[in-house]
Parts: structure tokens; C-alpha cells; sequence
């Protein structure tokens, strides 16, 4: 073999040896990219899952301050509506003592002083009287209308509260039950008796 053909060959075996590091490098790179692109992708499925598990706990919180709220306003209106009903017992108890002259004034000025007390409570509680007195109209978020009274004004206009409703802030802890003025229909096989007609609900 020539000298030249040995320098040829030998400058082609570097060539071959070059390509083929070239050609494991590239490969090399190719498979470190792959593995950066797949701990890449583990890297943002992790945070996905961190992110919503940060949101669902965020829901979980939030949803149980609202149960929670909810559950003491239950408990408050529960409340409330019993210390309403003892409310209206000792507004007749006084009303009722007022029309009996022969009462000791004590006795009077005793319940009055209860009464006052326990208006400052509800006040203190946040418990408002509805707004509701003859001649304004009836609105069905604030009144119960327990009688219609026929040809006795404008319909849907209060004639009459029977008795008082009460708000705990925007909440209706019992509506104002209240009287109407509006059109009674006649009822089947009843002739008509006229003006002044009722019916109850």
C-alpha cells in the first residue's frame, strides 16, 4: 500500500471517528433535551396539582366560614323568634294593665320597665320592626296578608296590622301580618251580600 492511500485512509478514519463523536453528541444532546422536557413536564404537573390543591383548600375554608356563619344565624333567628313571641306577650301584658285602672301603678311600671328592657335587646341584637300601618301598601317580602276586605279602598292597600313583623338586618324573622283591601270573588252558588265583603286566608 501507497503512502498516499495510508494518508488518504487515515484522514478518512478521522473523518468517520469525527462523525461519529459529532453523531453521539447530538444524540447525547437529544436525550438530555428529552429528559429536561419530561422533568419539565413533571415540574408544571406539579404545580398544577399544588395550585388547585391550594384552591380546593381555599374553597373548603370558605365554604365552611359560610356553614359556619349560617349555622349562628340560625341559632340567632331560632332565638329571636322565641324572645319575639315573649316581645308580644308583655306588649298585651301592658296594654292590657293601661285599660285596667284599678292596677297597682308598680305593678304597671314594673312590666313597662321589662318591656323597655327587652326593646333595647332586640335593639342591640340588630331587630327592627317591619314597616307597615294602614293606608300604605301591602308588599308580600315584609307583610302576611291574613284578611281581604272587599270594596274597602285601593287594592293591595294595608287597612289593618294585626300584628307587628320583625327584620334581623335584611332577613324577615316574621312578617307583619296585616288586612287588605282588595276584591273578594264570589263563591259558587252564593248570591252576592253586597259591600263589606271578607275573606280570611
Amino acid at each position: 500500500m501507497s503512502e498516499k492511500m495510508r494518508e488518504h485512509n487515515g484522514r478518512d478514519d478521522a473523518a468517520d471517528v469525527e462523525e461519529t463523536a459529532r453523531a453521539q453528541k447530538l444524540a447525547e444532546e437529544d436525550l438530555l433535551r428529552q429528559a429536561l422536557d419530561e422533568k419539565e413536564k413533571l415540574v408544571k404537573d406539579f404545580q398544577d396539582k399544588w395550585l388547585r390543591a391550594l384552591a380546593e383548600v381555599e374553597n373548603i375554608r370558605k365554604r365552611t366560614e359560610r356553614e359556619k356563619a349560617d349555622a349562628m344565624m340560625y341559632s340567632q333567628v331560632r332565638v329571636l323568634t322565641a324572645v319575639i313571641t315573649i316581645f308580644d306577650a308583655m306588649e298585651r301584658a301592658v296594654a292590657g294593665l293601661d285599660a285596667q285602672p284599678g292596677i297597682d301603678g308598680k305593678i304597671r311600671e314594673g312590666f313597662s320597665m321589662l318591656l323597655k328592657n327587652a326593646k333595647k335587646i332586640m335593639e342591640l341584637e340588630g331587630v327592627v320592626r317591619v314597616e307597615a300601618k294602614a293606608g300604605t301598601p301591602y308588599d308580600p317580602n315584609f307583610h302576611e296578608v291574613i284578611r281581604v276586605k272587599d270594596d274597602q279602598g285601593p287594592e293591595g292597600l294595608i287597612l289593618e296590622v294585626v300584628q307587628d313583623g320583625y327584620l334581623l338586618g335584611t332577613r324577615v324573622l316574621r312578617p307583619a301580618r296585616v288586612v287588605v283591601a282588595g276584591h273578594v270573588p264570589e263563591t259558587q252558588g252564593q248570591e252576592p251580600s253586597g259591600k263589606g265583603k271578607e275573606k280570611k286566608l
